[in-house]
């Protein structure tokens, strides 16, 4: 299986990429450089019991990839459903640390189904955290949700734009939502 190609500094085809040892099916693939010239890599797996016709991505894995060599894959997500659009998951690298946000479905955090966003992070040493960040009960509102470093501070940025409920009494407010972390 192959899920790529490996282009050097001139913009030529240095290699191609084969899926990671093990690995036989990767979604909605992302990949960003480092400044060593590796890439990392994260990508959706439907559940062990998913059918042909319901292939629903509920992990994120990520593997490294120094243009030879894969690293060892890592499941870094593991929710009921992460949403895989092209607009609700964002990966970003600042001051050292790999950064994974993705809007997802869960039911292990609270009694019912309820969206949220995911987010993981990769420090220095390959060490893998994560939060569970959540939204209210499902009703699929949130549709964008971005990663964002300014430079000149050592702040992570998370926006997401939809529509947010706390409570399923609630009435569902609309806009553009950002948060920061405090390190």
């Amino acid at each position: 299986h192959r899920v790529g190609v490996f282009l050097d500094s001139l913009a030529t085809v240095r290699a191609l990429i084969a899926t990671p040892p093990g690995i036989t099916e990767m979604q909605q693939v992302r990949a960003i450089p480092d400044a060593a010239g590796s890439a990392h890599v994260i990508w959706g797996m439907p559940s062990s019991d998913s059918t042909r016709a319901n292939r629903r991505v509920s992990s994120l894995w990520y593997a490294g990839f120094d243009g030879d060599v894969w690293t060892s894959p890592v499941q870094i997500m593991d929710v009921d459903r992460i949403y895989t659009g092209r607009t609700t998951v964002s990966i970003l690298q600042a001051h050292g640390v790999l950064h994974v946000a993705a809007l997802a479905g869960d039911r292990s955090h609270a009694s019912t189904y309820r969206e949220g966003i995911q987010y993981a992070r990769r420090t220095p040493d390959g060490t893998w955290s994560s939060r569970w960040f959540d939204l209210g009960p499902h009703d699929g509102a949130v549709r964008y949700v971005a990663l964002l470093a300014p430079q000149t501070a050592r702040h992570l940025l998370m926006a997401f734009t939809g529509q947010v409920r706390p409570s399923p009494d609630d009435v569902g407010v609309h806009g553009l939502y950002v948060a920061h972390s405090y390190d």
